[in-house]
């Protein structure tokens, strides 16, 4: 997300989030996982995904187009540098993710990929695209907590006969949704989280959610959106349309 404000007689673009800040922990996460390790079963671990290979295939897709997003970050940051500047760590952040030839010997034939020069040329990438960061940016807090009362409502929902078909799956795949954007931000900042809080709010005007909103499970899902929709616009950087069409929307939520 990138915002442009007059600054002398230049524009200064400012962004909200630092995907190289994302790549360079995973990098390290890896760096720091036993080498001697099979290679498959490790990708498993550093990408959260144990036991779901469904949830690995999509990690390492969203993984390996970090390299890409922080190239383009820096490109639009700082047009003016040689190609040269980040020519060497985004060739190899770009082939560790596409290491499977490796896939059945150790971790070691993985993580090697990246260099330390590599390495260093990431964490200089980060410390650029940090110091373009908009002075309003800042680490998510409380997502942790709105993951657990979502997985808990989520249950509660599941159970609850009263609910109209239409009304309980859309209800269910919001709530997925959020813990998805939520437990992946590792990976995709906070983005995905503001696509589903629009998609938890579009919802609100269904036919049959009033009678919900005005029940316990609507008055805690209606505060977890609200939360959530706050963290996305002030420390996401939500675009300012947004953020309006979020406070007209309360206007369909009970008092």
């Amino acid at each position: 997300m990138t915002e442009q404000t007059p600054h002398s007689d230049d524009v200064a673009i400012l962004v909200w989030d630092n995907p190289a800040k994302r790549l360079l922990d995973l990098i390290d996460k890896m760096r720091s996982l036993p080498f001697t390790e099979p290679a498959i079963p490790t990708w498993h671990v550093a990408l959260e995904s144990v036991g779901d290979f469904k949830k690995f295939c999509r990690r390492l897709s969203l993984a390996s187009g970090l390299p890409d997003n922080v190239l383009s970050t820096m490109k639009l940051l700082y047009p003016d540098l040689h190609p040269k500047v980040n020519q060497h760590w985004h060739a190899q952040t770009s082939n560790i993710f596409r290491a499977f030839d490796t896939a059945n010997t150790s971790w070691q034939n993985v993580v090697s990929k990246v260099d330390d020069h590599a390495h260093s040329g990431l964490i200089a990438a980060s410390a650029l695209i940090e110091s373009k960061k908009h002075p309003k940016a800042r680490d998510a807090e409380h997502l942790d907590e709105a993951y657990a009362l979502l997985g808990d409502l989520e249950k509660e929902i599941s159970d609850d006969s009263s609910l109209s078909p239409s009304l309980k799956m859309h209800l269910l795949a919001v709530m997925e949704s959020l813990r998805t954007s939520i437990e992946e931000r590792f990976l995709t900042g906070l983005k995905p989280l503001e696509a589903a809080v629009d998609k938890a709010f579009g919802g609100m005007r269904m036919a049959d959610y009033n009678d919900f909103a005005s029940s316990t499970k609507g008055d805690k899902f209606r505060t977890v959106v609200q939360d959530l929709a706050n963290i996305v616009t002030i420390v996401g950087g939500t675009a300012p349309a947004a953020a309006l069409a979020y406070t007209s929307l309360l206007k369909f939520l009970p008092a």
